[in-house]
């Protein structure tokens, strides 16, 4: 089963930067296959799917915001409602309005303006806030969490400057794309394709590399820049979400027709080479993840980040060189690259 790794929310100051790059669209249909887009008429104002309550001793309001997909619950620990009123005031039963914009400094979630969630609450009453996660208020939610834990994540390690402003999150879109700075999802709770779109804007603002164009398949080898850019982006989505002990990491959504993807192994029968997404990916997994597979190396991500930030390499070749300049185990990556392009570096 796949596991998931939610993390505390810190937000902290940032710096305006714009990349060129982000002009250029990237066409992800390949890869996310054919799926079925919610329509495009949803209200900008949601509610919670299920709101349960349970009543308190003292004249208080508690709230607790959930995501249910199929028999699992899980907490939404970066949506952070506000009221203009509270119950001090008020007596047990009487009603308060809150609200959650899904738009900060750092993620803003929108179709026609901003979403909006909000809920009644109740005075003297605890209450969980249950969104189904294939319903248009858990989509809309699950891309704020989404793009918020890799907020928390670049904030935990304290390199959150190059994020600049809001990273602009179309939703419901009619393809899953990144283009002129704004990704477009046509799902929400596909939360690895999340990921993965947002990778791209990461991998933009940060100049981590040149982007390929084109379509692609994650089974096949096309350009070196196309392979890095797609692999990266994958990559991203997963050390956003998965954990990295995890033997079993897995994308659940992307490219319906071989899903689950797996994070630690690729097929046979996948291309071989570096010009190969999904062994790009695999490869990069390998260099930072804790699960013993084989291979030697456990370098921290803010290491990797260090290496890799604004250097706007071409290939993955090209940045397993930067890895080995910057000091890592030139045998150990060497390994690493056998193990998943099944080729030597040079």
């Amino acid at each position: 089963m796949t596991r998931f790794l939610w993390t505390a929310n810190v937000l902290v100051g940032f710096s305006f930067f714009v990349s060129q790059l982000s002009f250029a669209a990237i066409d992800d249909s390949g890869l996310t296959g054919l799926v079925e887009p919610l329509r495009m008429s949803i209200s900008s104002t949601l509610s919670p799917s299920v709101i349960e309550k349970t009543p308190l001793k003292a004249n208080d309001l508690t709230v607790r915001p959930l995501i249910r997909k199929g028999g699992d619950v899980a907490e939404l620990l970066h949506l952070s409602f506000i009221s203009r009123t509270t119950c001090k005031n008020k007596s047990i039963g009487e009603e308060v309005l809150f609200q959650a914009e899904l738009s900060n400094d750092f993620i803003n979630v929108k179709k026609n303006g901003s979403y909006l969630v909000e809920f009644t609450g109740t005075c003297g009453s605890h209450h969980d806030l249950i969104f189904d996660s294939e319903s248009p208020e858990g989509q809309a939610v699950m891309i704020w969490e989404v793009g918020h834990r890799a907020v928390s994540k670049f904030s935990m390690i304290d390199r959150l400057e190059f994020w600049g402003g809001p990273l602009h999150i179309e939703w419901p879109s009619g393809g899953d794309y990144y283009s002129w700075g704004t990704v477009h999802l046509t799902r929400g709770d596909h939360w690895d394709v999340v990921g993965h779109e947002m990778g791209h804007a990461i991998y933009d603002r940060a100049n981590i590399g040149t982007f390929g164009g084109g379509q692609h398949f994650i089974d096949r080898c096309y350009t070196n820049s196309l392979a890095l850019s797609e692999g990266w982006a994958s990559f991203f989505s997963a050390w956003v979400s998965l954990e990295l002990e995890d033997s079993n990491a897995q994308f659940e959504f992307m490219v319906p027709r071989r899903a689950p993807l797996g994070v630690e192994h690729v097929p046979d029968d996948v291309c071989e080479g570096p010009t190969n997404e999904w062994r790009v990916y695999t490869f990069l997994w390998d260099v930072i993840d804790h699960n013993d597979d084989g291979e030697v190396s456990q370098m921290e991500f803010q290491a990797y980040w260090d290496v890799v930030y604004n250097q706007n390499v071409r290939s993955i070749r090209q940045q397993m060189r930067l890895l080995v300049q910057s000091g890592e185990s030139a045998s150990g990556l060497d390994h690493i690259w056998r193990h998943n392009f099944k080729t030597t570096p040079d």
